[in-house]
């Protein structure tokens, strides 16, 4: 299963966050980074890309005009796990948020 982490992409970089620190790669060998910047036209971090260029056909090697906030909801398995809240939130609940955001 892939896990793809909240971003926010914006010209040549992205921000990954990590709050359970446990899918971002480490610096030191030893901690694990709560989030990441990076320049990705140099094309690291493909794989969190896949829905940018597969969903919405962005072109990754080049420059993003504009900013782009990618928040992955979470499946109900995922939710109990996390240490930050486990309340799952379901279909109709995220559609009435997004709602609200639109």
């Amino acid at each position: 299963m892939a896990i793809y982490l909240p971003s926010v992409v914006s010209g040549s970089h992205a921000v990954f966050f990590d709050p359970h620190k446990e899918h971002l790669p480490t610096r030191d060998g030893i901690n694990k980074p709560a989030g990441l910047i990076t320049n990705f036209v140099k094309g690291k971090f493909e794989d969190q890309f896949r829905p940018h260029t597969r969903l919405f056909g962005f072109d990754m090697t080049k420059p993003f005009k504009g900013t782009l906030f990618r928040l992955p909801l979470r499946t109900e398995e995922l939710s109990r796990k996390s240490k930050l809240r486990n309340k799952f939130y379901p279909k109709l609940e995220i559609r009435q948020l997004l709602q609200k955001f639109k």
